[in-house]
């Protein structure tokens, strides 16, 4: 029975596989932002000018693509694109305001790591074949999920310009300006003309243009901040990268000066040429109607007999990795060191796609700013480690239906939900002792008066997310690759979070012995910060990150066995 199943499914899989056509391709491009440091054609004194403008601005890009035609017309599109974006006030056209975006003197550049589906519309039917054309115009629309990171070089030195918050962000003084995230979504859009070169190889002409939702690509979107607050709370080089107007000799712009336009996203241009290579011709479309009927009855019935097959079936799991912290002391993820991440869980299988899943774990964390390259954080000094327990319960899913043992996927990508209780307790070395932070109110959370913060808990909830590819390895073991993320509802992981007290609190509230924990500048030689002053952000939690290798043992409480031979 399963010898004749197998036999079926096989022959059924191998001519469905052939009556699609799978095209993979490479792609180059000259890349192009659009947004606050760009100026339009209105801009221009001639087209010849603002074609030389346009061409100045030029980045560059390529791709990976995987092409799934349905048929001779409709495709999707999955594609790994990189691009080389930037922009600079200096390169802008004289006249009109040009002149005025050269003194404004900002600029940025950065890298795009895209991942995009699109669906693709062939005007006419596009082949080899006799009643195919072997040219075409087409149209392409999706989604895409795309990363960057805007830099500029300041006195011979690059700085990546979101850490330094430029235009005031998360400054308590401005509530309403929050950090940029640096992963977004886009829509691309896009046109061009298709053609056949031979019968496997295949070129597209095409114009893209990505629709983001960040006003972010240039760091450039709202209004200047005040210049001494910046400088006070971020350092000499925050404040002089958010109005650049000072390295000509000006000075600062008032606070709440228009610095850029928040009426309109940025967006990027994708122009260049795509070259395909077709690895799998059409077959009969009649002989393919009859194949899909078929392959979907050989895939319901192992659904309809597994039930006979496997009354009960557990998993357990170990994982094993790394962890990272994000947050006040820390912005972006790096994986830069080593943080153990270790993982015991039990699940139970619902059906092929589902289960529900338990488990306990455990995360070391630290964070430094003696770590960062930012000079604020550096004159801050403050550090932390920490370890974090966390009770979870979830709910996974797989993309396939896995059931190695009983005919079915014998890999799948997987992904799990949930909520968890996450216990945990921030420390910090000082003259060779571990303190515990949350003991000595660092931000004045054990003062007396009324209005005091309080202080926070050492357990909270959080929502793990993680996802990966499980593969069997035979018999009951399987081994999974997985990265994952734990949304806390705390701010104080590194402790870090509101403003400084001020030493001379400290001394009402008579906890003098405390301020030594909360402001340790004075460790570097620096001044003290006044109570008042931007010590962390308390507009995001903290978070923490793993990847590792889970270990994965499969028991089953009974199987039917006559069905297995």
């Amino acid at each position: 029975m399963k010898t004749l199943f197998l036999s079926l499914f096989t022959l059924a899989t191998s001519v469905l596989a052939w009556g699609q056509k799978i095209e993979f391709g490479i792609g180059t491009y000259a890349a192009m932002y659009r947004g606050d440091l760009i100026q339009d054609y209105g801009s221009a004194s001639s087209f010849s000018a603002y074609s030389n403008y346009m061409v100045s601005n030029l980045g560059y890009g390529g791709s990976l693509h995987l092409k799934n035609n349905f048929d001779n017309q409709k495709a999707i599109r999955f594609g790994l694109t990189y691009g080389h974006l930037s922009g600079a006030d200096s390169r802008s056209m004289s006249g009109k305001n040009g002149d005025s975006r050269k003194v404004r003197n900002l600029s940025f550049f950065t890298d795009i790591l895209e991942f995009s589906a699109m669906y693709d519309y062939n005007f006419r039917p596009f082949g080899i074949d006799k009643y195919e054309y072997r040219f075409t115009p087409y149209v392409v629309g999706g989604l895409a999920l795309f990363h960057f990171n805007p830099k500029t070089e300041y006195k011979g030195k690059v700085y990546e310009l979101q850490p330094l918050n430029t235009e005031g962000q998360n400054l308590i003084k401005y509530p309403n300006k929050n950090s940029y995230a640096l992963t977004t979504l886009a829509i691309p859009l896009g046109a061009g003309l298709r053609f056949a070169l031979t019968d496997h190889l295949r070129m597209d002409l095409e114009f893209n243009y990505r629709f983001t939702t960040t006003d972010y690509l240039d760091d450039v979107s709202g209004t200047y901040a005040d210049n001494p607050t910046m400088k006070s709370n971020y350092g000499e080089v925050s404040a002089a990268l958010a109005d650049r107007r000072l390295e000509k000799g000006l000075a600062p712009l008032d606070e709440g000066t228009a610095r850029g336009s928040s009426k309109y996203r940025d967006g990027y241009i994708m122009m260049g040429l795509h070259f395909r290579y077709t690895i799998i011709n059409n077959a009969c479309a009649a002989f393919r109607k009859f194949m899909k009927k078929l392959i979907v009855i050989l895939l319901l019935f192992p659904v309809f007999n597994s039930f006979s097959q496997v009354k009960q079936l557990y998993e357990i799991g170990f994982t094993q990795g790394s962890s990272e912290y994000q947050g006040d002391l820390k912005p972006q993820v790096s994986f830069g060191g080593y943080q153990n991440f270790t993982e015991i869980w039990g699940k139970k299988v619902i059906s092929p796609y589902f289960g529900l899943k338990a488990g306990i774990s455990r995360a070391t964390l630290s964070g430094s700013d003696a770590n960062s390259n930012q000079p604020w954080q550096e004159r801050r000094n403050l550090s932390f480690d920490n370890v974090a327990t966390r009770v979870s319960f979830s709910t996974e899913f797989h993309f396939r239906a896995y059931k190695p043992q009983v005919m079915g996927a014998r890999f799948t990508p997987y992904l799990n939900l949930g909520i968890a209780l996450v216990g945990h307790s921030p420390t910090a070395v000082f003259q060779n002792t571990d303190v515990v932070l949350r003991d000595q109110g660092t931000e004045g959370q054990y003062f007396l008066r009324s209005g005091s913060l309080k202080p926070y808990s050492k357990v909270t909830f959080a929502v793990p997310i993680q996802g990966g590819i499980k593969a069997h390895l035979g018999g009951p073991w399987a081994l999974a690759m997985e990265v994952g993320v734990t949304h806390t509802l705390t701010d104080y992981l590194d402790d870090v979070s509101s403003a400084y007290p001020g030493r001379k609190n400290f001394e009402i509230e008579k906890q003098k012995g405390a301020i030594k924990y909360s402001d340790r500048s004075a460790e570097i030689g620096q001044a003290e910060f006044v109570a008042g002053k931007q010590r962390g952000v308390g507009n995001f939690n903290d978070a923490y990150y793993h990847a590792g290798l889970t270990l994965i043992y499969s028991i089953s409480t009974g199987t039917c066995a006559a069905f297995q031979r």
